[in-house]
């Protein structure tokens, strides 16, 4: 099964190629391929990182793990009130990801796989007396965001 997603994501790779992608989001996709258990960490411009959460979506395999995707929307639940968020467009471009993937747009009622983890993220942060280290560590690392309890 790893393999055949590792071929997905390699001929995904060749099609950013030629549907005018930049070369940066070609090499992520095949990097994320071939090295199937390491992070694969590059700075992309907003429009590239944009067009690369939409390939993923296209094909159907996700960009952002469904924990990964209910921890931030269990800090943006909670700790929402931040004009840091508002003005983050990668943050933005996230949200944006994860409510399509989850059905959390609309009326629609949302993917029963996300729903367990976003409760237990969001009954954790509510009880917390001090911000939890995964949440901090999350929005520093992919945002380059502090946030506070």
């Amino acid at each position: 099964m790893p393999h055949k997603i590792a071929a997905r994501l390699i001929t995904l790779g060749r099609s950013c190629e030629l549907s005018g992608l930049s070369n940066t989001v070609a090499s992520v996709v095949e990097d994320r391929a071939t090295n199937k258990n390491q992070s694969v960490k590059m700075k992309l411009s907003i429009d590239d990182y944009r067009k690369t959460l939409a390939t993923f979506e296209a094909a159907g395999l996700p960009a952002i793990s469904k924990d990964t995707s209910a921890r931030i929307l269990a800090v943006t639940c909670v700790l929402g009130n931040n004009e840091f968020m508002v003005l983050n467009q990668k943050f933005q471009a996230d949200i944006g990801y994860i409510c399509r993937r989850f059905h959390i747009e609309g009326g629609e009622s949302p993917s029963k796989e996300i729903v367990a983890p976003l409760r237990q993220y969001v009954r954790e942060l509510e009880q917390a007396k001090e911000l939890p280290k995964w949440a901090e560590k999350l929005f520093k690392e992919r945002y380059d965001m502090q946030i506070y309890l």
